[in-house]
């Protein structure tokens, strides 16, 4: 059995380790053995019924021993915790539910998440450690950039192209062709009608975008605006 670790106990962490013991389930050759976290006060703890071992340290000393899957949905510490894991990690696998349905030509690269009861039909580019939550539908000739994440219920109608590290939330619609810019965000709800430049968020029917620039600190997945 391979030792896996999901990096991140909070509630995207804990929906990842189900994902995992669902793969196992049907078949997956992994023994999950918990999580790892950079929040020390969770550290030693119990979470979704499995230990938080450690932080980063853990890797460290075992170096090439674990799989790693990331349990986090924010693209920007995405990038930050595989900075730091990938010389440790023994790989980042792919995860897809079983329910899942792939379509032809799907390419999907590591570390990237399909959760449950999502569709994706022909042509689709995925890139590397991309979340895809719940019943997500992705259609033809659609582009997914490394480190993206999008919430559960995303529609990506055709050849829509989301930038690197775009973060997309729960019931976005995209019409075909559309592009996101990297880094931005767009908001719960909203529907993308023309092009989002990057590092923006924008939220509405269509969507907009609200600010010139989006701050480091700008939080994930933006409530829509009225």
């Amino acid at each position: 059995m391979i030792p896996i670790v999901v990096y991140g106990c909070g509630g995207h962490g804990r929906e990842t380790a189900l994902l995992i013991e669902t793969l196992i389930a049907h078949g997956k050759p992994w023994q999950l053995v918990g999580f790892l976290d950079d929040d020390e006060s969770r550290h030693r703890s119990i979470m979704g019924g499995h230990a938080v071992l450690g932080g980063m340290d853990v890797l460290t000393r075992h170096s090439g021993e674990f799989l790693v899957a990331l349990g986090v949905g924010n693209p920007t510490i995405k990038q930050d915790i595989v900075a730091r894991a990938m010389p440790y990690a023994r790989e980042f696998p792919v995860l897809v539910h079983p329910s899942v349905t792939l379509n032809a030509r799907v390419n999907v690269q590591q570390g990237t998440q399909l959760h449950e009861g999502t569709i994706i039909t022909v042509d689709v580019a995925i890139g590397a450690f991309v979340i895809v939550n719940r019943r997500v539908d992705i259609s033809h000739d659609c582009h997914v950039g490394d480190y993206a994440t999008l919430a559960p219920a995303v529609t990506l109608t055709g050849a829509t192209y989301i930038g690197t590290a775009a973060d997309l939330g729960a019931r976005v619609t995209t019409i075909p062709g559309v592009r996101v810019g990297a880094n931005s965000v767009v908001g719960a709800g909203a529907v993308v009608t023309r092009d989002i430049p990057d590092n923006v968020p924008a939220v509405g029917v269509p969507a907009r975008v609200v600010k010139t620039q989006r701050p480091s600190s700008e939080p994930s997945h933006l409530e829509l605006a009225s």
